[in-house]
C-alpha cells in the first residue's frame, strides 16, 4: 500500500513544483508587461521630444533665414554708405585743393595791398 501513497506524494510534489513554476512565470509575465509599459511611455516621451526638437529647428531655421535677409539688407546699405563716403572724401579733397589755391590768391592780394599801402605811406 505504500506504493500508491508514494505515488500520491510524488504527484503532490510535482503539482507543487508546477504551481511554483506557474507563479514564477506569472510574476515574469507581470514584470515583462511592466517593462513593456515603461518602454512605451519612454517611446511616447521620446516622440514628443523629437516633435518639439523638429518645431524648434523649424523656428530657428526661419529665424536664421530672416537674420540672413536683414544682414544682406544691412550689407547693401553699408555698401551704399561706403560709396557715399568715398564721394564725400573725394569732394573734401577737391575742396582742400581749391582752398589751398584760394589761400594762395588771398596771400597774393594781401601782399599787393601791403605794397599799395607802403607806396601811399612812403
Amino acid at each position: 500500500m505504500t506504493e500508491p501513497a508514494d505515488r500520491v506524494t510524488v504527484l503532490e510534489h510535482r503539482v507543487d513544483a508546477i504551481e511554483q513554476r506557474a507563479e514564477l512565470e506569472s510574476a515574469l509575465r507581470l514584470s515583462m508587461q511592466h517593462d513593456l509599459a515603461t518602454i512605451k511611455q519612454r517611446q511616447i516621451a521620446d516622440g514628443a521630444l523629437l516633435q518639439a526638437l523638429h518645431l524648434t529647428q523649424n523656428l530657428h531655421t526661419n529665424s536664421l533665414a530672416e537674420h540672413s535677409r536683414v544682414l544682406a539688407e544691412h550689407s547693401r546699405v553699408l555698401d551704399e554708405h561706403s560709396r557715399v563716403l568715398d564721394e564725400h572724401t573725394d569732394t573734401l579733397a577737391e575742396h582742400g585743393l581749391k582752398l589751398n589755391n584760394l589761400q594762395g590768391g588771398v596771400d597774393r592780394i594781401i601782399g599787393m595791398l601791403d605794397t599799395l599801402l607802403e607806396r601811399e605811406a612812403g
